[in-house]
């Protein structure tokens, strides 16, 4: 093997974790290459030669092969998070780094022959996450709520909760208190929840309570009366800046009533209600109050969804152009060049969002 690895040398192979037999292991820790190891996926790399004894066995039609600037290309999409479930996640990184970690430690003058190699990777994933996928938005209710209510950390939310009838708090729920709390930093109380039915709301303490002792909230959480939630809306305390009601539309007929007309009048007005569910027995259309024409900074079910779905057409284009970027960046790197320079420097054009980069091209031209 050569003393460095180049992108024109490289050799990748990809293949889900339920093929990997006891030769396929032997074979990486008797050959030690770089790789990045899930409970589902498994990716080896290292130099062509080097894998021309792989035990393939019964199963080589389950196995992706590929070499070169391809092999570089599907190092970066896996790296950059574009072949995960969850779309442009950086989780993904963390396996390549304990992959590199796991082979420094047991052969590092091994390791160092992939050194080079591994840090391009670093760096164009970098490039990739940074001015491109960064723009990517997560496409559900909660995250799309807090970007169309404005909220930044310090701000103080109240949650109508709802709690299905199976008894537990609802999904939209416990997602708008998780991603509420992430805005807060170093704050600890900053939420409040009621519900509209006083024996909801007792049995809802436990619920909250469970959850923290979970780990999946962390923050201390209020739990008033709906009462109380109504009077510090009409002016009392402590002030709410956000307002996020999960109960379905027409559940609490007498409910909704009194927070729309409150929030009619409320005197702090730059903050936002947002509802985050519409009536179920209407394909969760806004129905009753919440249709009247004089809620201001008021944020209806049907504007969230029109937001996802906005969301998902934009994340189509970044999604797109990260994956003709990785292609991008396999080609340049394979003529010894540096596609931060290109990219970023000599060619901004390439790194606009909604740019096609047609990868059957070594680049588009340029304007």
């Amino acid at each position: 093997m050569s003393s460095e690895l180049s992108v024109n040398g490289l050799c990748v192979v990809d293949f889900k974790s339920k093929y990997l037999t006891e030769e396929m292991q032997a074979w990486r820790e008797r050959n030690a290459v770089p790789f990045a190891a899930s409970c589902a996926r498994q990716i080896w790399y290292g130099d062509t030669a080097c894998f021309a004894d792989f035990p393939y066995g019964n199963v080589r039609n389950m196995i992706s092969v590929l070499e070169g600037p391809d092999g570089y290309e599907r190092l970066l999409r896996v790296m950059a998070g574009l072949e995960s479930e969850r779309e442009g996640e950086t989780h993904v990184r963390g396996q390549f780094a304990d992959g590199w970690r796991a082979l420094q430690s047991s052969d590092p003058d091994k390791a160092a022959q992939f050194q080079k190699l591994y840090g391009q990777l670093r760096m164009d994933t970098t490039l990739i996450q940074q001015r491109i996928l960064s723009k990517h938005k997560k496409r559900l209710p909660e995250h799309a709520a807090r970007s169309l209510s404005g909220q930044v950390k310090g701000d103080d939310v109240l949650l109508v909760a709802h709690v299905t009838g199976g008894g537990v708090l609802a999904n939209n729920s416990e997602r708008i208190i998780r991603v509420t709390e992430n805005t807060q930093k170093k704050r600890d109380a900053f939420l409040t929840v009621t519900h509209p039915d006083p024996d909801v709301l007792a049995n809802m303490s436990d619920l909250i309570t469970s959850l923290s002792f979970e780990r999946r909230i962390r923050s201390t959480i209020s739990l008033v009366s709906f009462d109380e939630a109504i009077d510090a809306v009409l002016g009392g305390t402590p002030h709410y800046d956000r307002l996020y009601v999960d109960v379905p539309m027409g559940d609490y007929s007498d409910a909704d009533y009194l927070l729309v007309e409150s929030w009619k009048v409320r005197p702090l007005r730059e903050s936002t209600l947002t509802h985050l569910k519409g009536t179920p027995m209407a394909r969760g259309a806004s129905t009753g109050v919440w249709l009247d024409p004089e809620l201001e900074n008021y944020i209806s079910p049907e504007a969230l969804r029109e937001e996802m779905t906005e969301r998902g057409e934009r994340n189509k284009v970044i999604l797109q152009q990260a994956a003709d970027a990785a292609s991008t960046c396999a080609q340049i790197r394979a003529r010894g060049e540096l596609p931060k320079n290109v990219l970023a420097d000599r060619r901004p054009d390439l790194m606009e969002p909604g740019r096609d980069l047609r990868p059957d091209s070594p680049l588009p031209p340029e304007p």
